[in-house]
């Protein structure tokens, strides 16, 4: 349970098929949801990712898009660019 590089984003409420780019060099450091100063991403040491759809956001920050209930999303394609 180390540092996590994270990014938020939104999915569209759409069934259109979209595209989400999550850039390396703005992934967010934190543990358990709370940024930590002074890390660097290391792209070549990356070995996994994790999807999770959270009401919490960074620093005790709430997701307001968040709700309760029944969630989906459907992958299509995953790879690094």
């Amino acid at each position: 349970n180390g540092i996590c590089w994270t990014s938020s984003f939104d999915v569209p409420r759409s069934r259109n098929v979209g595209t989400v780019r999550l850039p390396f060099d703005k992934q967010v450091p934190t543990i358990f949801a709370n940024t930590v100063k002074g890390k660097t991403f290391l792209a070549n040491n990356v070995v996994g990712f994790q999807l999770a759809y959270s009401k919490f956001e960074y620093d005790g920050g709430l997701n307001k898009k968040f709700a309760l209930g029944d969630f989906s999303l459907q992958l299509v394609e995953v790879k690094a660019y």
